[in-house]
């Protein structure tokens, strides 16, 4: 569970947690509608999107949820053979039907967005589970980070999504990243942790064959991963919102105004200017990047990428766990700069990008 939150007091400063994929016994998942909901209230998130698959039959019961502090959004995780879709703030059910290809992914988006909802690609390159279907980019969201799948290792999908979303950037589109738990069993932690301390050959025996290998390869990162980094609300997305509202929750995912984690809080502002938003580099203008770094695990390092490329790094004290950093930015060109911290693994957050004109 993430606790940095709560001792940095982040909702004072205008910032609230959420999770954008969660599913239930109407679709996959094992809890009830309200079970979902206590375990995020319980985790600290203030917002959440139910996305069952190919249903809206748990709506009535999960706008029930909404509470001062937890909103509740309905939404759909439209799973067709050319990716998984959730259509964020929906109202009526959007057909998975594809029998007409990329022409009925571009009518599925049509349809979310009529609804006034957003499109939200998920686990864009994880196997088996990937978007086929790039030539339609009309999405607003893209999920980088997967919690059913470990970060930042490459070959497991979200390595792979963080460096599609930079190639995307440097194309000139401004697309905001999400990250989410995709929470199917709020107990799979346990049951995850009775296999990472068995013997490897006895966890293999229970990782899909196509994995096998990988598995055995990576075990090491993927056990500390399975011990730490699993649960609803692991990864989430915090929102930069002047109040907690469905309609400021929307803004801010669309344009970016956010950060993603699964425990260290990474704020950042370029001359004043938080991810989601634009500097004009026609004033001139110093380019002064600040940053403060809040957590709970200790962070060992800083990186600071301006085009999807590394432009400076800090290495952090051992212990790390509150820090501040103001440096002036050397590269002045158009483009997107985000900010990545890193601790010991997986424990990892990334911003969304500040744009430069």
């Amino acid at each position: 569970m993430i606790r940095a939150d709560l001792e940095c007091d982040l909702k004072k400063r205008g910032w609230y947690s959420g999770d954008a994929h969660l599913h239930t016994t109407y679709s996959d998942g094992k809890q009830t509608v309200e079970e979902i909901g206590k375990s995020l209230r319980e985790a600290n998130l203030n917002w959440a999107v139910l996305t069952d698959h190919n249903t809206l039959k748990g709506k009535e019961e999960w706008l029930n949820g909404k509470r001062d502090e937890f909103i509740p959004i309905m939404g759909e995780e439209i799973t067709t053979k050319f990716g998984h879709f959730n259509g964020i703030n929906i109202k009526e059910f959007i057909n998975p039907q594809t029998s007409e290809g990329l022409k009925d992914i571009k009518r599925i988006f049509e349809e979310i967005h009529s609804q006034g909802g957003l499109v939200q690609i998920n686990h864009p390159l994880t196997k088996g589970l990937s978007y086929q279907g790039w030539e339609v980019s009309d999405y607003d969201l893209l999920e980088i980070w997967n919690g059913l799948t470990a970060p930042n290792l490459p070959g497991m999908g979200n390595y792979e999504a963080k460096l599609k979303w930079f190639d995307i950037l440097n194309s000139g589109k401004r697309l905001a990243a999400t990250a989410n738990s995709d929470t199917h069993d709020v107990l799979l932690p346990q049951y995850v942790g009775n296999l990472i301390y068995a013997p490897l050959k006895i966890t293999l025996k229970k990782i899909p064959h196509a994995w096998k290998n990988f598995v055995r390869e990576n075990i090491a990162s993927i056990q500390l991963w399975a011990r730490r980094g699993i649960g609803i609300g692991m990864p989430r997305t915090y929102l930069y919102l002047p109040k907690l509202t469905l309609q400021n929750i929307l803004i801010a995912l669309k344009r970016g105004n956010s950060f993603l984690s699964n425990g260290p809080l990474l704020l950042i502002n370029v001359n004043g200017k938080i991810p989601g938003e634009r500097i004009d580099l026609q004033t001139k203008e110093k380019l002064i990047l600040r940053v403060k770094l809040c957590s709970f695990q200790s962070i060992n390092l800083i990186k600071i990428i301006k085009d999807g490329l590394v432009i400076d790094r800090c290495k952090l004290p051992q212990g790390t766990k509150k820090f501040e950093l103001s440096l002036e930015l050397k590269e002045q060109g158009p483009g997107w700069l985000v900010v990545e911290c890193y601790g010991s693994y997986p424990f990892y957050a990334i911003t969304n990008p500040v744009y430069f004109d």
